[in-house]
């Protein structure tokens, strides 16, 4: 099946048309507590209703994930791993619902996509690179690259799982947390400023210096070993 009609035919891909609305309805994230508050409070007999009903409310707000890992592990089409990532995040999502906790966490929908994000990439970081470009270039920088750079040169420019984590741990959890969501995930500043309900300009200046922190500590560990 070509790529044209694999992105096609891609549940991900088609819900991710509609990426922009997303999470444009502010009021949806006290809608989303008072759902979970009605979840927290019935028996477990009537939790597992509730809880896949939950799950498929919140999956639009999720498909920036979903899509990336799709599109890592080349899952459209013929190959599509929808189904396989719908499980796992299904999965995750249940042990993180019961964790929650409103004395603890600002909004459950930034918690849930946060905490599913980390799930997810911790389910499937093995065996994996991670483009330098993408994570060590800001927005502006990236579009600085030619199109018609050379291929080769590019795909020699990738990161190890294991660097990759080595990097982060550098960072605070907070910031390291919005670090991910916006270059690995694809989460825009308006997302992340929404779904932590702050500013965009503060959300904007916390992931650049943490991507200037990183990019630092990755060129001294380059000049040490050469």
């Amino acid at each position: 099946m070509s790529k044209e009609n694999s992105d096609r035919h891609c549940p991900l891909k088609l819900l991710s048309q509609y990426e922009g609305d997303i999470l444009s309805n502010l009021p949806t994230l006290s809608g989303l507590d008072d759902a979970v508050r009605q979840y927290l409070a019935v028996g477990e007999e009537e939790r597992a209703h509730l809880r896949a009903t939950l799950f498929f409310k919140l999956s639009p707000f999720l498909l920036k994930s979903l899509s990336w890992y799709c599109h890592i592990s080349g899952g459209c089409g013929v190959n599509c791993k929808v189904a396989d990532l719908l499980s796992t995040s299904y999965l995750v999502f249940t042990d993180l619902i019961e964790q929650f906790d409103f004395d603890r966490h600002l909004n459950f929908l930034g918690y849930i996509v946060n905490g599913l994000s980390w799930g997810l990439f911790n389910s499937y970081v093995k065996e994996r690179r991670y483009s330098r470009q993408r994570i060590f270039l800001s927005e502006g920088e990236q579009d600085l690259i030619a199109p018609g750079a050379d291929r080769k040169e590019n795909e020699e420019h990738w990161l190890s799982a294991i660097e990759l984590e080595e990097l982060l741990s550098m960072l605070k959890p907070a910031t390291r947390d919005l670090f991910v969501l916006h270059f690995l995930f694809g989460y825009s500043l308006r997302d992340l400023a929404t779904l932590h309900q702050t500013k965009v300009k503060t959300v904007q200046k916390i992931i650049e210096r943490a991507r200037k922190k990183i990019v630092l500590e990755f060129s001294k560990k380059m000049a040490m070993s050469i």
